[in-house]
C-alpha cells in the first residue's frame, strides 16, 4: 500500500512538501497523469498532466467529483471499482474508461492502488491517454 499524507501538501496546490525535490520532479514531470481520490469520489490531489488531460487546471480539478470528468456510462463501473478496493475486496489494478476532455470524451487507462490520505482509505490512480497506442 502506498501511505500519501495530506498534511504534507500545501492547500494551494496540494503538492508534496517534505517527501523531497525528486518525488515532487517525479509526480509533476511523469508523462502520465496521477491523482488521489479520497471518500465519495473526490479529488484530492492531481498532478498537472491529468489536469491537463481534462483540459483543466490542477487547481481546478481539486476538491471536484471524479463524476465531473467520467463520462455517464462509464461514473457507476469506477465508483463500484474505487469502493469495493477501499473495502479490500478484489478488484483490477488496471482497467480502461472514458473521461471527459475539453470538448470530447476520450479513453484511457487507469491504474490504481489503495492507499491512505489523511490516514483515510483513499485511491492513487495514474491515468494514460491512450488515444495514440
Amino acid at each position: 500500500m502506498v501511505s500519501l499524507h495530506e498534511n504534507n501538501f500545501p492547500s494551494h496546490s496540494r503538492e508534496p512538501q517534505d517527501v523531497g525535490a525528486n518525488f515532487i520532479a517525479l509526480v509533476e514531470n511523469a508523462n502520465d497523469g496521477m491523482l488521489v481520490i479520497v471518500g465519495g469520489g473526490i479529488i484530492a490531489y492531481v498532478n498537472k498532466y491529468a489536469a491537463d488531460i481534462v483540459g483543466k487546471t490542477k487547481e481546478t480539478v481539486i476538491g471536484k467529483s471524479i463524476r465531473d470528468f467520467l463520462h455517464p456510462d462509464e461514473f457507476e463501473k469506477v465508483i463500484d471499482i474505487f469502493q469495493r478496493r477501499i473495502q479490500d475486496k478484489s478488484v483490477p489494478d488496471r482497467y480502461r474508461t472514458i473521461v471527459k476532455a475539453t470538448h470530447e470524451y476520450i479513453n484511457v487507462e487507469l491504474t490504481v492502488a489503495k492507499t491512505l490520505w489523511g490516514g483515510e482509505p483513499a485511491s492513487f490512480a495514474i491515468i494514460r491517454d491512450i488515444r495514440n497506442t
